[in-house]
């Protein structure tokens, strides 16, 4: 008997998983090149998600030990809308729209046309790699909210705070980067991000991902409204301050605030959150 449950993983998201026999199996709706997978991963050791195993005894081995896991390894390809994908789903209680693009609705019908030719292609005996990953690419340009870039990024627009002057930065998957993590978030690379800035929109799994990994490092999100009132008020003091100084110092709590007879509750909780994001990074 196998003991079967579903946990929320801070990496990847919903994933269901089968302890048997002294084994534990983990798997996972992932969004591939615009086409939806099921990816399967022995828990205790670290494996990428998106690519497959480097040890090829782990199918068989969770053939052997999770019989509910067989459809899966049986089935390597998908489409969001096949009945037996979205059945399959079902029985592992996985959402089968996790990570779904969503396409600008004027390019909707083009969009559907192009996943039937990948898919068509990957299924194929002669199907060509090389016309999917550049059907994949045209793809990318079509994707509602960032219909403009081949990368999948996200752009996050910080305030002016005790942590710098208003930034923008484009946050992308860093798979080649050396410390990558299994969600394709670089500590290396945006683990520095602090402070305070606008909300977002999240309806693509790598905007959740930014998301997600950014309140862990303490950052704080307003929507409009209350930015446009930060701005008018402590955003305007900060300013002032990297005037004044050439840069800003990381204010100390209510002292910083004493010093230059001005509040700024937003900015001191943005500081006292990265504290604290930080020290229980250090305490894993």
């Amino acid at each position: 008997m196998c003991n079967i449950y579903t946990i929320l993983d801070d990496k990847v998201g919903q994933m269901r998983v089968f302890e048997c026999a002294g084994r534990s199996f983990g798997v996972y709706v992932r969004a591939i090149g615009h086409l939806p997978t099921l990816q399967i991963i022995d828990r205790a050791s670290v494996q990428k998600p998106g690519l497959a195993p480097a040890d090829k005894s782990l199918w068989e081995d969770a053939k052997q030990i999770a019989p509910e896991l067989r459809d899966v390894l049986d089935q390597s390809q998908y489409t969001w809308d096949d009945p037996s994908y979205r059945e399959l789903c079902s029985r592992l209680k996985l959402d089968p729209d996790h990570g779904r693009p969503v396409y600008a609705p004027a390019y909707e019908a083009i969009a559907a046309r192009i996943v039937a030719i990948i898919d068509g292609d990957r299924k194929s005996p002669t199907g060509n790699p090389n016309l999917r990953h550049a059907l994949s690419e045209i793809l990318d340009l079509l994707v509602e909210d960032e219909p403009t870039k081949l990368t999948n990024a996200c752009r996050v627009e910080f305030l002016p705070s005790a942590y710098g002057r208003s930034l923008r930065s484009d946050i992308a998957e860093s798979w080649e980067s050396s410390d990558c993590e299994p969600d394709g978030w670089s500590n290396s690379r945006y683990g520095h991000l602090a402070g305070i800035a606008y909300d977002f929109d999240t309806r693509t799994v790598w905007s959740r991902t930014v998301r997600r990994r950014l309140l862990a490092q303490g950052v704080l999100f307003l929507s409009k409204e209350v930015a446009d009132q930060y701005l008018a008020g402590e955003g305007t003091h900060w300013r002032t301050v990297e005037r004044k100084r050439g840069q800003t110092r990381i204010p100390s709590g209510g002292f910083f605030a004493r010093l230059f007879q001005t509040e700024t509750p937003l900015s001191d909780a943005a500081v006292i959150t990265r504290h604290l994001a930080r020290r229980a990074a250090s305490d894993r």
